[in-house]
């Protein structure tokens, strides 16, 4: 996953799919969902680069099987829901603007540009105004449910969790990826 599978009009894709999977997920909306996060200690963080989409998730050991289940909702039925969509497209094109008057920001940009000039890489991850404004969450749907398999993902586990308990969370999470 990740910006590489952006299009040039539809730049910065993968960054707000990674940012809208947290907001609302299966019958949660936004709201409800981050109620649930915080009701149960959990830290969800999704977050898309060039190559990559991350999942980051922290729990206390006895609601390890709820924060799995949350990652999985994210993963597998994230709503975009217009509001939310509405929000996080805001909270880009904000961050755009921020981001053209940090001189750091602009010389790595730049730098990205002329360095991969024809490549996927040349492209913006954070997109465009015009690409932001462009993304629809039929766009973000699409993208969700072509860049997540079970092929192409990589999973690190740390803490306090036995193989045996972990395995079948594992298959629960992930085994519906195609």
């Amino acid at each position: 996953a990740g910006s590489h599978l952006d299009s040039e009009d539809k730049a910065g894709l993968a960054d707000m799919t990674a940012n809208l999977m947290t907001e609302g997920a299966g019958d949660l909306d936004s709201q409800a969902f981050a109620a649930r996060l915080r009701d149960l200690n959990v830290s969800l963080s999704i977050s898309a680069g060039r190559d990559t989409i991350q999942i980051r998730m922290r729990t206390l050991s006895q609601n390890v099987e709820e924060a799995f289940e949350l990652v999985r909702m994210a993963l597998l039925e994230p709503r975009f829901d217009d509001t939310a969509v509405a929000r996080v497209r805001a909270q880009s094109l904000a961050g755009l603007a921020r981001d053209a008057e940090d001189p750091d920001t602009v010389a790595y940009r730049t730098f990205f540009s002329d360095v991969f000039a024809g490549h996927p890489y040349a492209l913006l991850p954070s997109g465009t105004p015009e690409s932001i404004a462009a993304i629809t969450a039929d766009d973000l749907r699409a993208y969700a449910a072509h860049a997540f398999a079970r092929d192409n993902i990589s999973i690190a586990v740390v803490g306090d969790i036995a193989p045996d308990a972990l395995a079948p969370l594992i298959d629960t999470t992930f085994g519906t990826l195609p």
